[in-house]
């Protein structure tokens, strides 16, 4: 592909919402790394009210609105932010789950590995976490009717792999790794933590922390 031709494909991909991530998209990851095609393509989504921004590690590259003094501007990122807020309270639960499967780890993070065996393994020794997995999949994104930990927890896997959470890594479909998606979601809930309201009023201080998380 040639660099005209990845700039353009790169920009209609940031516009249309999609985040650019170090694990999933290493070559355009690395492109947007450069500090000349970095400027390029943030001149160019300037004129569009857009800027490029970094998620807080730095593992992914998202596109932002720049400035937020049209009204219909400041209607959309609240419309994103609620549906955002709608669908945190499950990728929540899985969080916690994750944790209690491996006690030993931090927050799961852009390149980390899960086993689906082990985290079966941990629900199925585990009454708590056998009752996190049923309350995750009880309502929300993550509702199965599924009876067996196993296959809940599969389904939740798939999903988490339908919504760019989680890829599949080798042919067996067991192995997963985190990507980068997981440090946009931070940021946004670190975004919450930050601010007691979900609703957001149109101060500039606000509206100018919501363009940065925001596709």
């Amino acid at each position: 592909m040639s660099n005209r031709s990845e700039f353009q494909s790169i920009v209609q991909s940031l516009l249309a919402g999609e985040i650019i991530c170090e694990i999933t998209q290493e070559h355009r990851f690395n492109y947007l790394s450069d500090e000349v095609n970095r400027q390029r393509v943030d001149d160019y989504l300037a004129h569009l009210n857009r800027r490029l921004r970094q998620t807080t590690d730095g593992k992914a590259f998202i596109c932002a609105y720049a400035n937020l003094d049209d009204k219909n501007v400041r209607s959309a990122i609240r419309n994103e932010f609620r549906q955002v807020v709608n669908e945190l309270a499950g990728f929540v639960r899985w969080h916690k789950l994750v944790q209690g499967a491996q006690p030993y780890k931090g927050p799961l993070l852009a390149g980390d590995m899960l086993q689906e065996s082990d985290l079966l393994y941990a629900i199925e020794q585990s009454q708590a976490l056998s009752t996190q997995l049923n309350e995750l999949c009880r309502k929300g994104a993550f509702v199965s009717q599924a009876s067996q930990p196993r296959d809940k927890l599969r389904q939740v896997l798939r999903k988490l792999t339908e919504f760019g959470y989680l890829v599949q890594v080798g042919h067996s479909g067991a192995q997963y790794q985190a990507t980068a998606r997981w440090s946009w979601l931070y940021d946004v809930m670190e975004f919450i933590r930050a601010h007691e309201r979900l609703e957001i009023e149109d101060s500039p201080t606000e509206s100018e922390s919501q363009s940065e998380l925001f596709l």
